[in-house]
């Protein structure tokens, strides 16, 4: 997404890596930064409730980035042996409520790490509620739906296990200390990732019987 708020005319994403805190993760975080097009960040490491270190950043390019561009950022992070060994050791997404995920990314203690020009620091948002946090998991969902299907996509005439899939979408989310989704939200994702068809979903949802009575008019 466009940043029109804090660093204007450029772009910005969610990057998420789990790794631990120390110099050479970090000069290697940094230095990918470079080396893969990513001009700006601010973020910080932290420790999740369940004990797990990563690191929190917005990021910002000069231009947007292409589909296979933003899939070179993940497999550069994902192939690391810094890279802690979890179910999703990288996310990297399109941002978006710009003001909601920089202030996610800078809320808790610690120190910042931050590459941005002076007239930008001084338009940072600050924590103010739980929303932004739910935006951001919004993102790692999203991310982690992504991750889910596209081996499934990727081979022709290969059929995703919808149970499976709902399985991984409930566990994501106990895994985040969220409520998993209601029937009716859990098929919007079905559908919207393209692990169940639109028939499918009308089926399930409206049951359209009529269709089938050749008697309706």
């Amino acid at each position: 997404m466009e940043d029109t708020q804090v660093l204007k005319h450029h772009y910005i994403y969610s990057f998420r890596w789990d790794a631990k805190n120390d110099k050479l993760t970090l000069d290697y975080m940094l230095n990918s930064f470079k080396e893969l097009e990513i001009s700006n960040w601010i973020g910080k490491h932290e420790i999740s409730e369940k004990g797990k270190p990563h690191f929190q950043m917005a990021v910002w390019t000069e231009r947007k980035l292409l589909a296979k561009e933003m899939d070179k950022v993940r497999k550069r992070f994902i192939r690391s042996k810094l890279t802690s060994k979890t179910a999703q050791p990288v996310s990297f997404v399109s941002g978006r409520k710009i003001q909601s995920l920089i202030a996610y990314c800078t809320k808790d203690k610690g120190k910042v790490i931050q590459q941005l020009p002076e007239h930008s620091v001084s338009r940072l948002p600050k924590w103010k509620n739980k929303s932004a946090e739910k935006i951001v998991f919004q993102e790692k969902l999203k991310a982690h739906i992504i991750a889910l299907v596209k081996p499934y996509h990727e081979k022709p005439h290969s059929q995703i296990d919808v149970k499976e899939s709902v399985d991984s979408i409930v566990q994501f989310h106990i895994d985040n200390d969220i409520q998993p989704p209601s029937k009716g939200r859990m098929l919007y994702y079905l559908v919207k990732y393209h692990i169940i068809s639109v028939s499918d979903y009308r089926d399930e949802v409206y049951n359209f019987k009529m269709f089938k009575d050749n008697s309706y008019y």
